[in-house]
């Protein structure tokens, strides 16, 4: 959202044109024109995503790591790829 800022600057206070600014930032005109049309720039709030699956076998996942914590030594690691292929074994 700073370029909001930037393009505005150029194009209002630098007196570069649309077409310029557009060529310098690499940026399509028509996006430089919905900046300018804004007297602020708009920001949306992202809704939180949701995560059904993790859901489902946070639980166990959280089981393996601690069933496994006593069997590993400190320079071994329990990756996600060895706590996946665990899961679908269970399957």
């Amino acid at each position: 959202m700073d370029q909001v800022w930037v393009i505005r600057h150029k194009v209002l206070v630098e007196k570069l044109t649309q077409r310029e600014v557009a060529r310098v930032l690499g940026i399509s005109r028509n996006t430089v024109s919905k900046y300018l049309a804004q007297s602020e720039p708009a920001y949306r709030q992202q809704k939180p995503r949701k995560k059904p699956a993790l859901d489902k076998v946070t639980r166990r996942i959280d089981e393996l790591l601690e069933e496994w914590r006593g069997r590993t030594t400190r320079k071994q690691r329990i990756t996600g790829e060895r706590v996946h292929q665990q899961l679908i074994a269970e399957v």
